[in-house]
């Protein structure tokens, strides 16, 4: 018998012969008390089924029972010894695992460090968590967006990529509907599209069947939506969060962001996502999303959004001045718009800065004298003025001729 075309990806195991129109595709891989049982499926040239069952890899009994059945289906080809080398290929490439790679001598990744500026590393997990009702899935389809188009119209570098959106909350027409609402709202010269799927089962069972959709679509972004209905519900996502970060991770070539609820009373100063501690350990870059006095989305409104580092554990470098991120949602049903916002002219969201991040957004519009600075951010002078001491020790700002105070860059000096 020929060898076989054998690809494997994502613990999906594919061998075809074209010559015989065959191919085998072994999946949902389980071992258990030295058992590995997979799922086997034949297809015809057409890609039509010819027979699907699992079988123990191990168990000789089974295989020749298998190719018994297969023997009385299509006499033509030799099975015994077509079952025995999938079997067995399948089980030397589960037992290698990933290769092993030699690391401190290869030269700097020159490739992008993030899928979405800011918000999702390149190859990494993100978590975005919030109040209900702020706004959090409406972000992520102005993410995707931005991602499957190369958009840069909010603000954010984007490499382009597929994007799947797996939907444990709403149904495809809410989310077709909105993605509507954005191409008239933002006024895009582009339909925007992205792969979506309507969930229902916990992701560690589906896990295959994501495996396979990302093979097949070329994906290189997932959105979760959301944390506690993809683990199966609340107890479980509080009990243990791992099975959704595991089911990511076996999908090593693509970037993901997953959405989540706060933990606590939205009235609380401090706030954390929803779960176990995997939900905060587990990915690396976690962002909290805050509204507006904490206000849900309604129809005719502005919501002010902003987007604060929670944790993360990328380079300082990457991260540096970039935080926070402030958008600004207008919803209409016949158009809904997200746009950049200026956090420091929303008191509500600009009272959780720190004076001295307040004041270098402010000079970011211009220079200002003691008293106009203080009286913009609503501070006393003396503190002000204290606070400008600090920054100019660290050689973020300069005092420039007439008392104004401005950034320390080449355009004041």
């Amino acid at each position: 018998m020929a060898e076989p075309i054998f690809n494997a990806k994502y613990g999906i195991y594919l061998f075809s012969w074209p010559s015989l129109g065959l191919a085998v595709n072994i999946s949902r891989l389980r071992e258990s008390h030295d058992v590995i049982s997979a799922e086997v499926e034949l297809k015809n040239a057409g890609g039509d089924c010819l027979h699907i069952a699992r079988l123990n890899l191990f168990s000789t009994q089974a295989k020749r029972t298998l190719a018994s059945h297969l023997r009385q289906q299509i006499n033509s080809l030799e099975w015994d010894t077509l079952v025995e080398l999938v079997s067995q290929a399948t089980i030397k490439e589960y037992r290698n695992g990933e290769p092993v790679v030699e690391i401190g001598a290869l030269p700097i990744r020159k490739g992008p460090r993030w899928r979405l500026q800011g918000i999702i590393p390149e190859g990494d997990i993100a978590l975005l968590f919030g109040p209900g009702g702020s706004g959090k899935s409406w972000m992520a389809l102005a993410f995707s967006v931005a991602v499957s188009q190369g958009w840069d119209g909010l603000g954010l570098e984007a490499e382009k990529g597929n994007v799947l959106y797996l939907d444990w909350e709403w149904g495809w027409q809410e989310h077709n509907d909105r993605l509507r609402e954005l191409e008239v709202g933002m006024d895009l010269d582009f339909h925007p599209h992205l792969y979506y799927r309507y969930c229902s089962h916990k992701i560690e069972n589906d896990r295959e069947s994501i495996q396979q959709i990302v093979i097949e679509k070329k994906i290189s972004l997932i959105i979760v939506d959301s944390l506690v209905p993809a683990l199966g519900g609340a107890r479980e996502a509080k009990e243990n969060a791992e099975p959704l970060f595991s089911t990511l991770r076996a999908i090593p070539d693509t970037s993901a962001l997953v959405i989540s609820h706060t933990a606590k009373d939205p009235l609380q100063k401090f706030r954390t996502p929803y779960g176990d501690v995997f939900s905060t350990n587990r990915p690396r870059h976690v962002l909290e999303m805050r509204t507006g006095d904490d206000t849900e989305v309604e129809d005719g409104q502005e919501t002010p959004i902003s987007l604060w580092k929670y944790k993360s554990n990328l380079p300082p470098a990457l991260l540096k001045g970039m935080y926070p991120f402030g958008f600004k949602l207008v919803y209409k049903p016949l158009g809904t718009r997200i746009e950049r916002l200026d956090i420091n002219t929303v008191p509500e969201l600009a009272k959780r800065l720190s004076l001295k991040s307040r004041i270098l957004l402010q000079l970011k519009k211009g220079a200002f004298t003691k008293k106009s600075l203080a009286s913009e951010l609503n501070e006393t002078e003396q503190t002000t003025q204290s606070r400008l001491t600090d920054l100019k020790k660290a050689g973020m700002v300069i005092l420039l001729p007439g008392d104004y105070w401005g950034l320390k860059a080449k355009d004041y000096v």
